[in-house]
């Protein structure tokens, strides 16, 4: 092996930089469906407000996955485990809606 040659490896600066954009993307994405929920929970029909929430959501971190992840499945796999921390970041921290079910 040369020494110059890529082992296929990701940076520490790159990885610890795409796992904290996997935070971001993940921190607005649960942020803003626990927002949505909020808002929407106490209302009668919810179902319009709630997929234009889903599709905006989606859509822009499925943009970001792509711009970022830059078809390297190991930036990908970063982006995406940062993006996991962030769900379990905010199942565990934030609060739920006790006030109603929506059961």
């Amino acid at each position: 092996m040369n020494p110059g040659q890529n082992l296929g490896l990701l940076g520490l600066g790159e990885g610890v930089g795409l796992f904290g954009a996997g935070l971001l993307i993940g921190f607005f994405y649960f942020g803003g469906l626990w927002l949505t929920l909020k808002r929407l929970l106490g209302k009668g029909s919810g179902g319009v407000g709630l997929s234009i929430s889903f599709l905006v959501r989606a859509g822009l971190a499925l943009a970001l996955f792509w711009w970022l992840g830059a078809g390297d499945w190991r930036r990908l796999g970063v982006l995406v485990a940062g993006f996991t921390g962030a769900r379990f970041f905010s199942v565990r921290y934030l609060p739920p809606n006790k006030s109603e079910s929506w059961r």
